[in-house]
């Protein structure tokens, strides 16, 4: 007779049901007055600083006015503190694009727009019910769209007494208004001017934004995305994480045949005994940095830490595989978990060899903005091997593995759009040319360098080599030119262009060229 205990599996939420009656609720309210003036304004921004905009200063001001316009256009305004972080991150993301915006940027911001309205509504934002919300705002905003028309119909607001009792005394006095201005030609003479002035000086500040065809498309498409998102049409009771069942008591018990059994052991087993082996090594070759001549850096610090990053993803992969489903509740699990444990710790010493690898590089010849995307990637790897581990010790289920894995993606990718990578990368290779290290000035010769990068040139100005010295000082004339080339279309495109990193470049080259 086997052992058997108990223990709690998580599940997760239900799959999201198909839009019917039930889920269209919200959306077939009516629409308030306030988020009808909500609505009118985020018109407006996104019409400034997208159609109208020429650059990245006018995204900014859409996502830094984001979180308050979508809060006022809500159907039911949530005031959780759940609300504080998706709102911090547009935030941010509008303080970075004011600095130096990209088309990555952009699309990060308009990506965090899906989950602060979903927290604004009251849903959690599990992966699945955020890709289910994305494909749903189409239909939520046709069902907005309808309901403005069904209010927007016209029907006396106000009883036919009362239009009377308005239009009367108000006919009266245009029409003796008139006859009295008609009386007196030096008021009339001064009045018509005034109501021409008025007229014409209305008419210049109107005319530039006389909207066209293409642009009333536009003011409705925004319409149509907006009330699609903060008129969801989610059926709570279904697609609401809060409802889903927390854990079920499951029995352990011989869950899976020996056979699935036994190939799992083994090959936790196998691969113990791998990076056992391997870990010896580049400890004893690597870790004390004492290479033979003709070390052949790129090959093993730079290619062969990309390399075991993908030994460490291939690790997550594997241990996500075994510990699932059946296995989970199987009464041997136990043994597997110490297996895992041990392999576990001999993952993290073989990401703590990877930085090495990369720090070895970066001593090497200096930092760049694709070693900083390694450091970036490694970090995201460790970070998703760890909720492995706590996967496998909380038995939770794979699809809890997926959400959070994916979450921890997107939330390295925001981190890595929010760093000023040109300006550490630089700064970093100016401090090793100053102390007399020369190598990473190759660097600063064979990459891009963007405009808050060249705020950190400046001290290469004073080097003691004659030719860093010299080749620095060609390059900020060369991009002096550039930037002042760049200002100038941006006066012409006006406010939407503006970018602080590239005004405080071109004011500092300025500055240094006329001393």
């Amino acid at each position: 007779m086997s052992n058997s205990s108990t223990v709690v599996v998580d599940h997760e939420p239900r799959p999201a049901v198909a839009v019917s009656a039930t889920t269209t609720v919200a959306s077939s309210a009516r629409i308030s007055f306030r988020q009808l003036i909500g609505v009118s304004c985020c018109v407006v921004v996104c019409d400034l600083a997208i159609y109208r905009g020429e650059g990245f200063a006018g995204l900014a001001l859409l996502f830094l006015l984001a979180p308050l316009l979508l809060w006022l256009s809500s159907q039911r305004p949530s005031r959780t503190v759940g609300l504080l972080l998706p709102g911090a991150m547009l935030v941010l993301l509008a303080a970075r694009m004011s600095w130096s915006g990209s088309a990555g940027l952009a699309a990060i911001g308009f990506t965090l727009v899906i989950p602060y309205v979903m927290v604004l509504a009251g849903f959690r934002t599990y992966v699945r019910q955020v890709a289910s919300f994305t494909c749903r705002v189409p239909v939520g905003g046709w069902l907005g769209l309808v309901q403005c028309v069904r209010q927007l119909r016209l029907s006396p607001f106000l009883p036919r007494i009362t239009w009377i009792k308005v239009l009367l005394p108000l006919f009266a006095l245009v029409a003796f208004g008139w006859v009295f201005l008609l009386a007196n030609p030096r008021m009339w003479t001064r009045v018509s001017a005034t109501i021409t002035l008025a007229i014409g000086t209305l008419s210049e500040w109107v005319e530039p934004f006389r909207p066209e065809l293409l642009e009333a498309g536009f003011w409705l498409i925004v319409v149509w995305a907006v009330l699609g998102l903060v008129r969801p049409v989610f059926n709570q009771s279904d697609d609401d994480p809060r409802t889903a069942a927390r854990g079920t008591p499951v029995e352990f018990d011989d869950a899976v045949s020996w056979h699935v059994y036994a190939a799992a052991r083994n090959t936790l087993a196998v691969v113990i005994v791998l990076f056992a082996g391997y870990l010896l090594y580049e400890f004893a070759n690597l870790w004390f940095r004492e290479f033979e001549d003709g070390f052949h850096y790129s090959g093993y610090a730079h290619e062969g830490a990309a390399w075991l990053t993908v030994a460490l993803g291939l690790a997550t992969v594997v241990l996500s595989l075994v510990f699932q489903g059946r296995m989970l509740t199987d009464r041997r699990v136990r043994t597997l978990k110490r297996l895992a444990w041990t392999w576990s710790c001999l993952n993290v010493l073989l990401a703590l060899a990877v930085y090495n690898r990369l720090f070895i590089y970066i001593e090497f010849n200096g930092l760049t903005r694709m070693r900083i995307v390694g450091l970036f990637g490694i970090s995201t790897v460790v970070v998703g091997f760890a909720m492995v581990v706590w996967k496998i010790a909380r038995g939770h289920s794979f699809a809890w593995l997926v959400h959070r894995q994916l979450v921890s993606l997107a939330i390295a990718v925001y981190l890595f759009a929010l760093t000023p990578v040109d300006s550490i990368w630089v700064r970093f290779n100016v401090g090793r040319i100053l102390a007399g290290d020369l190598p990473p000035a190759v660097q600063l010769s064979v990459h891009p360098i963007g405009p808050e990068g060249l705020l950190q040139l400046a001290p290469l100005l004073e080097c003691d080599d004659v030719t860093i010295r010299e080749g620095v000082r060609a390059m900020l004339a060369e991009h002096h030119e550039q930037l002042g080339m760049t200002e100038k279309t941006r006066r012409e495109l006006g406010w939407t262009s503006w970018q602080l990193a590239d005004q405080m470049a071109f004011e500092s080259l300025d500055a240094e060229r006329r001393t």
